[in-house]
């Protein structure tokens, strides 16, 4: 393990211990006016500390080994904290939390990716984060955005989302202009109904894209939409709107 607290430390710019073979990291840093980098070792398991506060990193990457965290993860004043990628948002993965509450400094984060599923309660978990305008989330369930954010005027550049149920109405009144479905079983037929702004669907296989009402899609927006697969079929009247076997990391490239 590794117990260090590194406070007022305006000289250091990157703190790098990947090359340290240890599960439970006790690493505090705080008030270094110059760090721009934080690098933790795939080993880590536990976090016993808030991690890191009032420094002007960009960017938190936690492996998905990480079991056990002490949250808040980010502490107060993290104002470049731009993108951060956690495996759960919460003390465990059993154990959710609010977003805020998780990282102080979540008004600055613009970019957020959960790369474990998610199978607490959610509800609200993304309440008050207007500023996030790209998201990507893994849940078991979920009913509607506005579970997640509380309210129904939620606004994204993006969203990639893996769930088993892609329910109806769940992009309800949502402005999101790349949506994403990364993983899916089923899909409803009204699923993407009254999403405002659409600009590109993926689709993750031909299996799902056959479930989808695009009727419902081209009411009111005219998406490229995206198959991970062959053409589904009887679909003949949208056909200039679909373009096939898109790999989804190709179309997070553009």
């Amino acid at each position: 393990s590794l117990k260090l607290k590194i406070y007022d430390y305006d000289q250091l710019t990157l703190i790098d211990i990947e090359d340290l073979n240890i599960t439970n990291l006790g690493l505090t840093v705080s008030e270094c006016s110059s760090l721009r980098e934080l690098n933790i070792p795939e080993s880590v398991t536990l976090i016993s500390n808030t991690l890191v506060e009032k420094c002007p990193i960009t960017r938190l990457v936690i492996s998905s080994n990480v079991k056990t965290l002490t949250y808040p993860l980010i502490g107060a004043g993290c104002t470049n904290l731009k993108y951060v990628e956690v495996p759960f948002i919460g003390k465990s993965q059993s154990a959710t939390c609010e977003y805020k509450k998780f990282n102080e400094s979540y008004k600055y984060t613009t970019e957020l990716v959960v790369s474990t599923q998610m199978t607490g309660n959610i509800d609200n978990m993304f309440a008050d984060c207007s500023t996030l305008n790209k998201l990507e989330i893994n849940v078991s369930e979920l009913i509607s955005l506005e579970q997640l954010f509380g309210t129904k005027e939620v606004h994204l550049e993006s969203l990639v989302l893996s769930c088993p149920n892609i329910n109806d109405a769940v992009f309800d009144g949502a402005t999101i202009n790349r949506l994403y479905i990364k993983e899916a079983f089923a899909v409803s037929l009204d699923a993407f109904i009254n999403i405002n702004k659409l600009n590109t669907l993926y689709l993750p296989s031909k299996e799902v894209a056959e479930m989808v009402n695009y009727e419902n899609i081209f009411k009111s927006t005219y998406p490229t939409i995206y198959v991970n697969g062959s053409m589904p079929e009887n679909v003949d009247e949208y056909k200039s709107y679909f373009v096939t076997d898109a790999k989804l990391e190709d179309i997070l490239r553009k």
